[in-house]
């Protein structure tokens, strides 16, 4: 018996409309044009890349390769916290590159009358430059590397042995421009150190912070820029800000004492210049006070 079910209607014929394809569009691209954003991005790249490595490789601008070992654990080992590579001296370490040949400018020192100071920092074969606080030496490595022609790198005693280390796996490209010496911060300037002056230039690094003792720096930065065989030493100083106590308790001495210049920061390499790292200048003043007879004596940090 034959089904009494109808059979389906055909399908309508095709519709355009139903079958539209969309139109195309462009995914939008954003762009941020936000030079603060571009910095931190740029910074992401090198801060802190270093923190967990024995040894850190710095590709220098013409291809060389500066090799810095560090120590892991420095202040659980009682080496303070010189034994590591800091943040302060890579962003130096580029700054001389951007600077062939030296760095100078001057800057006014008096409002009143507009008086104002030039001042040098030499990058040449004749300069001299002393380092404090050297540490793994990243910094003083990097000015002889530039040119300077005679670089003492100086920390205490325990941390010698890590300046020795590092100079002698860069032999080959500091070509014996760079000494050790160990410098008690208490006491005056030792022969190791004074036999290579008068300085050009006294190097700080990274030695303002909590556990350094302020009128001991002071006191050695003083002891190395007494003008003698003609020249006036300048103190070139990085300095990364971590607390406003201790940026405070820091300049309100170094104010007294010297005159101070913070470096533009478009002077420094564009991939290494951040908001919270700076670079002074400083020379001394004429008329400065005399420092506390009773400095404190210098610990081990």
């Amino acid at each position: 018996m034959a089904s009494s079910v109808p059979p389906p209607p055909p399908l309508p014929p095709p519709s355009h409309h139903h079958f539209r394809t969309p139109p195309k569009t462009e995914t939008p691209t954003l762009t941020i044009h936000n030079p603060k954003f571009e910095r931190v991005r740029r910074s992401l790249l090198w801060r802190g890349t270093h923190a967990a490595l024995p040894e850190y490789l710095f590709r220098c601008a013409n291809g060389d390769n500066l090799r810095i070992r560090q120590i892991l654990g420095g202040v659980e080992k009682g080496l303070g916290t010189g034994a590591a590579l800091w943040d302060a001296a890579l962003l130096i370490a580029r700054f001389f590159e951007c600077h062939p040949g030296g760095y100078e400018g001057e800057f006014v020192v008096d409002s009143d009358t507009s008086r104002a100071i030039k001042f040098a920092v030499p990058m040449v074969s004749s300069a001299r430059w002393v380092e404090l606080g050297a540490g793994t030496s990243l910094a003083g490595f990097a000015a002889a590397h530039c040119g300077v022609g005679r670089v003492v790198c100086t920390d205490l005693p325990v941390l010698l042995p890590l300046i020795r280390e590092n100079i002698a796996l860069n032999q080959s490209l500091l070509g014996g421009r760079v000494v050790e010496a160990a410098y008690d911060w208490a006491m005056e300037p030792p022969s190791e150190v004074a036999q290579h002056g008068p300085f050009d230039v006294v190097l700080v690094c990274e030695c303002v912070y909590h556990a350094v003792p302020e009128l001991l720096l002071v006191k050695a930065i003083l002891a190395l820029t007494r003008p003698a065989g003609g020249k006036q030493p300048v103190v070139l100083m990085a300095y990364e800000h971590r607390s406003e106590h201790i940026r405070r308790r820091f300049f309100d001495l170094f104010t007294r004492h010297f005159y101070i210049h913070c470096i533009p920061h478009e002077d420094h390499h564009p991939d290494f210049e951040v908001d919270d790292i700076n670079l002074y200048v400083m020379v001394p003043r004429p008329d400065q006070p005399a420092l506390p007879a009773d400095c404190p004596c210098q610990t081990a940090f």
